[in-house]
C-alpha cells in the first residue's frame, strides 16, 4: 500500500495535476491515508496498477493483479454504494471517480462508462445534482470533473449509444457552473465553462439531427438552435477569458508568488483559441457533415496553427512555466483537428495527415493510452474514408466510435 502511495504522490501526482496549475498539488497524508476505509486503499492501488499499465511498466503478473484489485474494489464499492452512510458520501464518489480514472487508462472505450452511469444514479438517489451541489460544498469539485467528464465524452461516443434523457440534463450544467470557472478548469478536462455549454449545446443537437422523420417544423428549429450554438460559440471572448483565470490566481504557471509571462498569456490566449475552434468544427462536421465551406477550412488552418504553436513550446519539465506545459490542455483540439483531417479532409492535400501525426507525438509525450488508442481509431478511419472515394456516401462524425470514449479525457 505505501508503495502504491509513494508511486502516486511521487510520480502519478505531477502528471495528472494539470499541466496549467503544477503548484496547486496536495499530497495524499499518509496517516490519513492509512486512517482511511479500505476501498481507499483498494481505489488508489487499482489506479496506481492501472497507470503504470497504460505505460508499460508491468510485471508479468501484471494483469493478474490489476484483475484481483478490481474485483475486490469494486465488490467493496458496492458494499459501500448500498450502505449509503452519509458520513462517507464524499468518499463513494471519490471512489466511484478513481476507479473510473482506472479503467480509462486500461480500456477508453470500455467499462469505464458504466462508472459514469452509475455516479448519475447515486446523484438521483441523493436528492439530484443542484441539490447536491449547492448542500455538499465537499462534492462541489467532483461534481464539476463528473459533469466535465460526461460533457466531453458525449462528444467523443456513438449517438446510438446516446440517451436523450441524460444528454438534456446537460443543458442544466452551465446553471451550476456559473461562477466556478477557476475550478473548472483545474481538472482532467480544461475547457472554458461557455464553451463546455456550447459543447453539451451541440451534443443535443446531435441527437435531433439523427431522426430521419423531422416534420418541416422540426427541421427549422433544428436550424434555428444550430445558428444558435454557432453564434454563442463566436461570441466566445479568449482574451478576456484569458485575463479573468490569470487574474483570480486559478492558474499559477511557476509559484504562486511568480506573475504570468508575456509568454504564459499568448500560450493561455492560444488554448481558448484552440477549443473554440475545436467547438465550432465539432457543431459542423457532427450536425452538418456536408458543408464544405471555405469557412471549415480556415478555421481548421487557425486551429492547426495555434496547436502547432503550442507543441513547439512544450517541455517534459512539469515544473517549467505555463507556456512549456499548456499543450497537454489541448488534446480535445489535437483530435478534433486530426479527426477533421482524416474524415473530411479538411487542411491536409492528398495523404498529408499531419495533424494526426502531433496527435502521436503529443499521446506519446503525455503517456496517455487513451489518446495513443484515439490515434489507432483515427487510422483505422483514415483507410476507411480512402475506400469510399467513389462511393457517393460521406463520412458521418459516429463512425468512428464504439460506445463512450475517453479519448480526451486527461
Amino acid at each position: 500500500m505505501l508503495e502504491s502511495l509513494h508511486f502516486f504522490n511521487n510520480r502519478l501526482l505531477p502528471e495528472i495535476t494539470p499541466a496549467h496549475a503544477p503548484f496547486e498539488r496536495t499530497l495524499i497524508d499518509v496517516s490519513q491515508w492509512l486512517a482511511a476505509p479500505r476501498v481507499a486503499h483498494l481505489s488508489l492501488i487499482l489506479v496506481t496498477l492501472a497507470v503504470q499499465r497504460s505505460r508499460s511498466c508491468t510485471t508479468p503478473s501484471f494483469d493478474k493483479d490489476v484483475l484481483h484489485y478490481r474485483s475486490v474494489c469494486l465488490t467493496e464499492l458496492t458494499g459501500l454504494v448500498v450502505d449509503a452512510n452519509i458520513d462517507y458520501q464524499e468518499l463513494t464518489f471519490d471512489c466511484i471517480q478513481l476507479v473510473m480514472l482506472a479503467d480509462m487508462q486500461l480500456e477508453p472505450s470500455g467499462p469505464w462508462a458504466y462508472h459514469l452511469e452509475g455516479t448519475r444514479r447515486l446523484i438521483e438517489l441523493q436528492g439530484g445534482l443542484s441539490s447536491l451541489f449547492y448542500q455538499k460544498p465537499a462534492l462541489q469539485n467532483l461534481l464539476i470533473n463528473y459533469m466535465e467528464i460526461d460533457v466531453l465524452t458525449s462528444a467523443t461516443c456513438n449517438v446510438h449509444a446516446l440517451k436523450i434523457d441524460t444528454v438534456k440534463v446537460q443543458q442544466d450544467y452551465h446553471a451550476l457552473l456559473l461562477g466556478q470557472e477557476e475550478e473548472t478548469i483545474n481538472t482532467a478536462c480544461f475547457m472554458p465553462i461557455h464553451l463546455l455549454q456550447s459543447m453539451a449545446d451541440t451534443n443535443r443537437l446531435r441527437l435531433q439531427c439523427t431522426k430521419h422523420d423531422l416534420s418541416p417544423a422540426e427541421s427549422f428549429a433544428v436550424a434555428q438552435e444550430f445558428s444558435r450554438i454557432q453564434k454563442s460559440i463566436s461570441t466566445f471572448n479568449p482574451s478576456q477569458w484569458t485575463s479573468h483565470v490569470l487574474a483570480c490566481g486559478a492558474v499559477q504557471p511557476q509559484s504562486v508568488t511568480s506573475l504570468p509571462s508575456e509568454q504564459d498569456i499568448t500560450a493561455m490566449t492560444s488554448l481558448a483559441l484552440c477549443q473554440q475552434a475545436a467547438d465550432t468544427l465539432y457543431l459542423h462536421l457532427s450536425c452538418n457533415p456536408t458543408l464544405q465551406s471555405p469557412f471549415l477550412h480556415s478555421m481548421h488552418q487557425a486551429l492547426t496553427a495555434n496547436l502547432i504553436d503550442l507543441l513547439s513550446q512544450a517541455s517534459p519539465d512539469t515544473e517549467a512555466p505555463l507556456h512549456t506545459q499548456l499543450y497537454k490542455c489541448a488534446v480535445w483540439p489535437f483530435f478534433v483537428a486530426a479527426y477533421s483531417e482524416v474524415g473530411w479532409s479538411l487542411g491536409c492535400s492528398g495523404d498529408d495527415t499531419s495533424n494526426l501525426d502531433r496527435m502521436k507525438i503529443v499521446a506519446r509525450k503525455i503517456q496517455s493510452r487513451p489518446l495513443a488508442v484515439a490515434v489507432d481509431v483515427l487510422e483505422k478511419v483514415k483507410v476507411e474514408r480512402a475506400l469510399r472515394v467513389d462511393v457517393v456516401s460521406s463520412w458521418s462524425w459516429d463512425e468512428a466510435f464504439e460506445g463512450r470514449c475517453s479519448f480526451c479525457v486527461l
